[in-house]
């Protein structure tokens, strides 16, 4: 759907599905798919969900969802969006402006209600639990303009080399939405375009520098300003023009506060207050030429292929855990891994004395996700090591105050065996002005 939405609080525009025959029973178990959800207060949001049931027999609501920001000031109201979805067998994915933002396999969820038939909702409600009620800033009448809504039927081709299924629409404009100060070689590429695409009028925000890496590619060299990454692609045979973008929050700077993790200061040998699921050990840096990680010893671990393999380190440097959850501080580590791009990476912050490996998530403050960055070179894996920032997920248990216990967990949820190199676990602290703002 192309549309612009309204704003104001109370008010509530969606577009999504529901199943045209419930085959496994009433809500949820028959599931239902949100493409676009918005509550009016929340003006550069927008949310993507699927709900289902833990199990067809007793119809608990489960659901899974992701939201994606444009950045501070930009409003969905004042342009109109490009809100999609592309469903594959086993799959679906969440679109903002033609860019891939989350992805839900068959295998993350509990039951998969979702390959039946579905049928479209496009409405506009005022009032409810989510949004809350009209107040007295909220204005009508509201309007939602829609400009279309179409349905694509995808083009899959085999290649005979792979014998590897590939899907061919528009095109997937991929990359960061979040980047941090001064952040060097961040990739956007366009994937799975029109074969004879030309590519023009590359564009990213004011003060931000680019090379062309590829002919679908560019490494963007950011500043300190948010804004749009564009690309406008042209199919002389299909002539279709079609532009890109992804709107990218570029962070405040951060200075270094301490480290978790960092060889160089020998607080990493397991067992001195370090738990580890896998195989952990201090080694030689294996890339010690690559300037973003040249020291010497790191940390090797690779995986036990189970799904929440983990690492926990003690800790007592965390006085106010709170700072964390509202940005006020950021995790950050460097990585070198044989993952692959887009791997997740997450932190779990805990009290010790309330968490035990059976009663998740009670004792389990909050948690942080990075994942494994886009390659330079656009490989499936990355080729040296990067430094990458975690960004608060969720606050898991109420009741918890103090944390005593960093959980890192390197791909949590999937029983996978990688070997993965890292060290300088840092803690960042905002920088601010004088004014207490950040600078």
């Amino acid at each position: 759907v192309e549309c612009s939405l309204p704003i104001g609080q109370g008010i509530w525009p969606a577009f999504w599905m529901m199943p045209t025959k419930s085959i496994y029973g009433q809500w949820p178990r028959s599931g239902e798919i949100d493409i676009m959800e918005n509550i009016g207060k929340e003006h550069s949001t927008v949310h993507g969900t699927l709900h289902y049931s833990d199990d067809p027999s007793q119809g608990n609501q489960r659901y899974t969802t992701s939201y994606v920001n444009l950045w501070e000031n930009e409003k969905f109201s004042s342009h109109y969006h490009n809100f999609a979805l592309l469903k594959q067998p086993d799959s679906i994915a969440f679109y903002l402006d033609g860019s891939e933002y989350s992805k839900v396999t068959k295998n993350d969820v509990s039951h998969w209600p979702f390959e039946e038939e579905f049928h479209f909702i496009l409405n506009l409600a005022v009032g409810g639990l989510w949004p809350g009620y009209p107040d007295e800033t909220t204005q009508f009448p509201q309007v939602m303009e829609v400009d279309y809504i179409r349905v694509h039927t995808t083009a899959t081709s085999t290649s005979t080399a792979t014998n590897e299924s590939s899907t061919t629409m528009f095109g997937n404009f991929r990359g960061a939405r979040r980047a941090e100060y001064q952040e060097k070689n961040v990739i956007y590429v366009l994937q799975n375009g029109i074969e004879d695409y030309t590519y023009s009028n590359w564009s990213v925000p004011e003060g931000s520098s680019f090379v062309q890496t590829s002919n679908n590619s560019i490494a963007v060299d950011f500043a300190s300003s948010s804004g749009y990454v564009k690309v406008t692609a042209f199919s002389p045979t299909c002539n279709v023009t079609r532009t890109f973008s992804i709107a990218v929050s570029v962070n405040p700077p951060f200075a270094y506060d301490f480290s978790f993790v960092n060889t160089t200061f020998g607080q990493v040998d397991e067992g001195e207050g370090i738990q580890a699921s896998g195989t952990y050990e201090i080694v030689d840096n294996p890339l010690p030429e690559d300037f973003i990680h040249p020291s010497s010893p790191v940390v090797k671990y690779v995986t036990n292929p189970m799904p929440y393999d983990n690492i926990a380190y003690s800790t007592d440097a965390i006085s106010d855990v709170n700072e964390y959850v509202h940005a006020k501080r950021r995790f950050f580590i460097d990585i070198y891994t044989d993952a692959p791009v887009g791997t997740e990476l997450l932190i779990q912050l805990e009290d010790q004395s309330a968490a035990t490996p059976a009663n998740f998530p009670t004792g389990r403050h909050s948690r942080y996700r990075s994942r494994v960055p886009e390659s330079y070179d656009g490989e499936d894996t990355i080729k040296g090591w990067k430094r990458v920032a975690f960004h608060f997920v969720d606050q898991l248990d109420p009741n918890i105050e103090q944390v005593d216990s960093i959980v890192l967990m390197l791909d949590p949820g999937y029983a996978t065996m990688y070997t993965w190199y890292f060290d300088h676990l840092d803690s960042y602290l905002v920088v601010e002005d004088d004014k207490g703002e950040s600078s």
